[in-house]
């Protein structure tokens, strides 16, 4: 079924086909018209993709749609954990509406949580979707950015506030959100920019990224998702090694090595865990330029695979195994 004014795209596409990734390094597996604006990307349990779409205004023939209510965008998705004997797939999404505009054209806006339940069907038939309003994220949120789920744990998420400046806790059961969690000067913007933009809990650490400050940062967590005091780790990027605004969206690797991208490059970095180098992707491919979001594909055919959503309407399929890449410089760490 599609909705007249979808917001967030379940994409039939499968992870099948890309043994040739080894002689493509990259592979567009969705190209909408110029225009398009994809801001966050999940890999379903199947190897579908679910695909943020920021302003969706046209429907997709070649996708399943699910439509979140009374909203403009949709600014972020995580999967929820669950119990590995139900069917049933859980997502969080996190999205806005705007209800002022002045004569200026600045908008005011309200923001809300909602989780996505996916019921995989035994047939061919398309899979039961159901929608819910968690929260409304008043009255202290100025600007969520992204949305991560916590490990281990099924009633609550954290959420990025770029405006803000912190990262929130919101109790899925109540609905009451907590939005200074976690605070780090690193998180904070600058006047009239976005803070933190992007984040993912791993290993014990949640990380954001910070692009107008061309860095991607650490902070211990516990695994309720708080703060732990006294830890926090930074890792920053050299300017030489991406212009302009820096690292948005990022994904771990099956071996905990990170991948990030900026929107205004045309590659993407790689931190590696134990050394500690940052090594910049040397094909400066074209069609990753405008990158937001990454995922790793979860089959065993594509989990040295990487999905990456662009500001221009496209998925790409980037094989990780057969990478080319060049060391330039090592993050600067600090406690």
């Amino acid at each position: 079924m599609i909705f007249s004014n979808p917001v967030l795209l379940l994409l039939l596409l499968t992870a099948i086909g890309l043994a040739s990734a080894k002689d493509l390094p990259t592979r567009d597996v969705l190209n909408l018209p110029r225009g398009t604006r994809l801001d966050d990307i999940v890999v379903r349990p199947n190897g579908d993709l679910l695909v943020v779409q920021h302003s969706p205004k046209t429907a997709h023939p070649s996708s399943d749609v699910v439509s979140i209510p009374d909203v403009d965008h949709i600014l972020g998705i995580t999967e929820l954990p669950h119990e590995s004997a139900s069917n049933k797939e859980m997502y969080a999404v996190v999205a806005s509406k705007e209800y002022y505009r002045s004569e200026s054209g600045v908008g005011a806006y309200k923001f809300s949580v909602w989780t996505v339940t996916i019921t995989p069907s035994r047939s061919k038939r398309k899979p039961r979707v159901k929608v819910a309003k968690v929260s409304d994220m008043a009255p202290d949120s100025y600007g969520p950015s992204a949305i991560t789920s916590i490990p281990g744990v099924s009633d609550a998420v954290l959420i990025a506030d770029g405006f803000l400046g912190s990262v929130g806790r919101l109790d899925l059961t109540t609905g009451v959100p907590d939005p200074r969690s976690f605070v780090a000067l690193e998180m904070m913007p600058d006047p009239g920019k976005v803070g933190v933009n992007y984040i993912r809990i791993h290993g014990g650490y949640l990380y954001f990224t910070a692009k107008e400050r061309r860095g991607l940062y650490r902070i211990r967590a516990s695994p309720e998702g708080t703060p732990v005091r006294g830890h926090h780790q930074t890792a920053r990027l050299d300017n030489s090694d991406i212009r302009g605004p820096g690292p948005r969206g990022f994904a771990f690797d099956a071996n905990g090595h990170v991948y990030f991208a900026a929107e205004k490059a045309v590659g993407f970095v790689y931190v590696d865990k134990k050394k500690g180098v940052i090594v910049v992707d040397s094909s400066k491919r074209r069609s990753l330029a405008g990158a937001t979001a990454l995922a790793f594909g979860r089959g065993k055919n594509d989990n040295e695979t990487l999905y990456v959503t662009t500001l221009h309407g496209k998925v790409v399929a980037v094989d990780t195994s057969s990478q080319h890449v060049q060391t330039r410089t090592g993050p600067r760490n600090r406690t």
